[in-house]
């Protein structure tokens, strides 16, 4: 299946998530966004109490952007 996804999680998950996801080929609006900061889990991840928030809106947007 070729649908676009967005995934992303704190720095710690992402690993969890990688192994996950390396089971498929990802297609070029397939994406997983892993911060350089330790970010956070769920859509605390997009609020403005988070101090990496806008390094999660940049890289949503340009994935949006791209659809």
């Amino acid at each position: 299946m070729n649908l676009p996804y967005f995934v992303t999680s704190s720095k710690e998950e992402s690993l969890a998530i990688s192994e996950f996801l390396s089971k498929r080929i990802a297609q070029d609006k397939q994406i997983q966004f892993i911060p350089e900061a330790e970010g956070v889990h769920g859509s605390k991840a997009l609020w403005t109490n988070n101090p990496s928030e806008k390094e999660y809106w940049l890289a949503l947007t340009a994935f949006l952007e791209k659809l």
